[in-house]
């Protein structure tokens, strides 16, 4: 079972998932704080400083970093096989300005995290407080007193309280039958969801109708055993109260901005009128437990700055730009929220989509078109990035043939051939690099296997590939129609948003 000793509690023989996170982007983050009314100006957005908290083996770091060759960022992660991996991977990539150290945040002091690591703009923890000790938790918040600078802008994602009290039955039973089994954690995982199941099928009063359990085994997330592993693993692992988490941060000098899910950070798509009156009762670090109290939210993932001042944010969304993420003709201008569907009215929604269809434009454009005068920016915002048709730009779209866009396409086949069969196998997500958006394009490994494929014949000048091509070479000749028929429509619906990123 490896070294126990050093593992501090933690799963350290079994090595985490590969995968994207996009809210970790400060692309991503910078939105949240232009729709939130807090300023977030860095000094020079083409040099930022990003450190990565628990980077695991470095796949989002690496993106951010292929994306923004200006950038300096910095993964940190006590596990050294994950290092070891992420170093590696950046090697492969050509990604010469992503740096990963490994240090254990157990005892870190103020003192020592100025010594070891940089300033820096942006500072994220994805799935690291709830996973963690005490001592690691502030060892956290002594990386953000000492590193984060004035005005900068952190990130911190947390299984919360209430919404996680369903998954607790379910956590129990996988921690109690993993602890029956001696050998790795991955072998205990599985026998932790054997375990589940045959629960389920007994008809176990608190699994039936769990959105937890269904989701690790009729979900297929189960299948991934070394997720598992660290998921539910771990000693010191426990659901926070958001009021909790916002307080500790407040002593790193962190004020709360928002959600990185940029729908929930409008009231009316949040709550109920009757929620909305109720919530107004609880004031101060109380309130998104308050809020969290009306709504099923599981999973946060919090956007916080280093001196919280507000802008009167209108300029700001309306100099952003956005370019369509998803085919004119599929796209169903929406988005699901926690009291039902917010979409936008045809008279708006004809008129916007057709501008992005043709190219990238400002929110402040589109707020110009005939018919559209009476919206806001934060309406097309939330429904449009909120829904995942459109993303938000970061710089101008690069030619194919720049140096940026060549940069990103090594990334992408780096990270297809080095975790792309573990993500097909495990339903993790992938990232395609878009350095227009400065980030990634969350995506199942099938399609930036697609998308690598269609770089690749760009970059030999051949014909462009047609779409049917693509699903014969990447599917396998036993697939079903079905099966052959959705992905040619996944497809369909991406490449004309892989296009006006630059991407294709």
């Amino acid at each position: 079972m490896g070294h126990p000793h050093w593992f501090g509690g933690y799963v350290a023989d079994t090595l985490y998932t590969a995968g994207y996170h996009p809210a970790q982007s400060p692309t991503v983050i910078g939105l949240v704080c232009a729709v939130c009314d807090v300023a977030w100006t860095p000094a020079d957005r083409e040099a930022l400083t990003v450190i990565d908290l628990g980077c695991g083996r470095g796949l989002t770091a690496c993106a951010l970093a292929a994306a923004n060759p200006g950038w300096r960022v910095v993964g940190v992660d006590f596990h050294p096989a994950h290092i070891g991996d992420a170093r590696e991977f950046a090697a492969e990539a050509g990604i010469e300005n992503a740096t990963f150290l490994e240090l254990d945040l157990a005892g870190m002091d103020e003192a020592a995290a100025a010594r070891l690591l940089p300033q820096a703009d942006v500072i994220t923890a994805h799935g690291v407080w709830t996973w963690v000790s005490d001592a690691v938790r502030a060892g956290i918040l002594a990386v953000l007193r000492a590193c984060l600078v004035n005005g900068g802008a952190a990130m911190i994602s947390y299984n919360a309280l209430p919404g996680w009290s369903q998954g607790l039955a379910t956590a129990r039973l996988i921690r109690a039958a993993a602890g029956q089994r001696l050998g790795p954690s991955d072998q205990r995982a599985a026998a932790g969801i054997e375990a589940l199941k045959a629960f389920r099928l007994a008809e176990a009063a608190h699994l039936q109708d769990n959105p937890t359990a269904e989701r690790l085994v009729t979900g297929g997330i189960g299948n991934s055993t070394a997720y598992v592993a660290h998921e539910y693993l771990p000693q010191h692992w426990r659901p926070a109260w958001a009021a909790d988490v916002h307080r500790d941060l407040a002593e790193a000098r962190l004020d709360f901005v928002g959600s990185c899910a940029i729908e929930e950070n409008f009231p009316a798509l949040l709550l109920t009128e009757k929620q909305r009156e109720a919530v107004a009762l609880i004031q101060g670090p109380e309130r998104e437990t308050a809020i969290d109290l009306c709504i099923r939210r599981p999973f946060r993932q919090d956007v916080f700055v280093r001196g919280r001042r507000r802008t009167f944010g209108v300029p700001r969304l309306h100099e952003l730009r956005l370019a369509l993420a998803v085919a004119r003709d599929k796209i169903k201008p929406m988005v699901r929220t926690h009291v039902g569907e917010a979409a936008l009215p045809p008279h708006v929604a004809g008129p916007v989509l057709d501008a992005l269809a043709e190219r990238p434009r400002p929110l402040g454009e589109l707020l110009t078109l005939p018919g559209v005068e009476k919206a806001t920016a934060g309406e097309i915002v939330a429904v449009l990035v909120g829904g995942g048709w459109a993303m938000p730009l970061w710089r101008d779209v690069p030619a194919f043939d720049s140096p940026l866009a060549a940069r990103a396409r090594r990334f992408n086949r780096a990270a297809l051939n080095r975790y792309g069969m573990d993500a097909m196998n495990g339903g993790g997500r992938l990232g395609l690099v878009a350095p227009a958006a400065g980030c990634a394009y969350s995506c199942p490994a099938d399609e930036l296997a697609a998308a690598v494929m269609l770089q690749s014949a760009a970059e030999a000048g051949e014909s462009p590939l047609e779409v049917e091509t693509v699903v014969d070479r990447l599917m396998r000749a036993d697939a079903t129609e079905e099966a052959r028929a959705a992905f040619r429509e996944r497809l369909t619906a991406r490449l004309p948003g892989w296009r006006a990123l630059g991407v294709i």
